[in-house]
């Protein structure tokens, strides 16, 4: 038995290698996209900073959903067929039962803010969905340049951004979940052996509660369901202390953020500054974005010159380089109306 500020360190050992077995591996494409309005196209260029939308409000809130709905199917299995009750306990409070919050997400405490990119420049489904019906722009960045600024944990901190491609096999997903599930249990039942009343029994299922649910929340922000593999995407997550049942809104929660409208509501979000990532304050000194090109959507062909020069003007104002050999405007010529 370990005391607990020593398991503690063990815990966070093993997530810092799970985040590198499981994320660090993923071969960068040579370029990535992001679809978005003539808005949204603006105020990146304009700003130099991505808007990542908060995950209740993105397109489809059921992407992410999807995630934390595998992650609750197998914790109830368990839950079922646990024959150790304070394992059980555990698990409940992984889910946030104790609290009657509904899935793992919804018991997490903190706001979570997501900007999506796709390997893939020029989909329908992606203009259709994303790309303000044919009518926006899909923004082609250098994804290295990301690579090597995003950095850190997911969950553990805050001030950190994560980069990472999304998983769409299903028995990957499940497996993840899985092997994470019976490591924490492995991880518990060694400790509780040695515990010596209910009160550090108690301490230790927090404990390791806690930890599941950090590995288990980190995994189901990068699950999707296969039917959308074709969109290759990759996720840029910032989290934020947020809402929680018991508590409310913490008031840090909304610093920096703003809200545009959307479908008679309003939709928070952030602007990312991929600057500098030290802290949530604005970086004054203008930058520009690692740009390889944008592709203008196929619904502007009947404006097809305006588009492209208006476009053209505001790049040239913000300082990015023209290039004849290599043009950073470049028009969709899927056959879409």
């Amino acid at each position: 038995m370990k005391e607990l500020r020593e398991l503690q360190n063990e815990i966070e050992e093993i997530e810092q290698q799970f985040r590198r077995e499981i994320f660090d591996d993923s071969q960068l494409p040579p370029i990535l996209y992001h679809y978005t309005n003539v808005y949204g196209l603006q105020g990146i260029v304009e700003s130099s900073k991505w808007y990542a939308t908060h995950y209740l409000y993105m397109n489809d809130g059921k992407e992410i959903i999807y995630g934390d709905e595998l992650v609750q199917e197998e914790l109830d299995k368990r839950i079922d067929t646990e024959p150790d009750d304070w394992v059980k306990k555990t698990y409940n409070k992984c889910l946030g039962k104790e609290y009657g919050s509904p899935s793992l997400l919804r018991e997490f405490d903190y706001d979570i803010y997501i900007v999506s990119f796709s390997e893939e420049g020029n989909l329908l489904d992606q203009w259709r969905a994303y790309g303000d019906d044919g009518e926006g722009y899909s923004i082609g960045i250098n994804p290295s340049k990301l690579a090597a600024i995003i950095t850190g944990p997911i969950i553990t901190d805050p001030k950190n951004l994560a980069f990472v491609k999304v998983e769409y096999n299903p028995s990957k997903q499940n497996s993840l979940i899985r092997n994470a599930i019976d490591e924490a249990r492995l991880i518990l039942k060694r400790e509780l052996a040695g515990a010596v009343d209910d009160t550090h029994r108690n301490q230790l299922c927090t404990l390791i509660a806690s930890h599941l649910s950090r590995t288990l929340i980190q995994l189901s922000l990068f699950f999707k369901h296969p039917a959308f593999q074709n969109e290759k995407e990759w996720r840029v997550v910032r989290i934020r202390w947020g809402r929680h049942p018991m508590t409310g809104i913490n008031p840090g929660s909304v610093r920096n953020v703003d809200f545009r409208s959307g479908k008679g509501i309003l939709i928070p979000y952030m602007k990312l500054n991929f600057h500098s990532m030290a802290t949530d304050e604005v970086d004054e000194n203008e930058r520009l974005l690692p740009l390889k090109h944008i592709l203008i959507g196929p619904k502007h062909k009947y404006r097809e010159q305006q588009a492209q020069h208006s476009l053209e003007m505001q790049l040239l104002k913000k300082g990015y380089e023209p290039d004849r050999n290599n043009p950073l405007i470049r028009m969709s010529q899927i056959p879409y109306q």
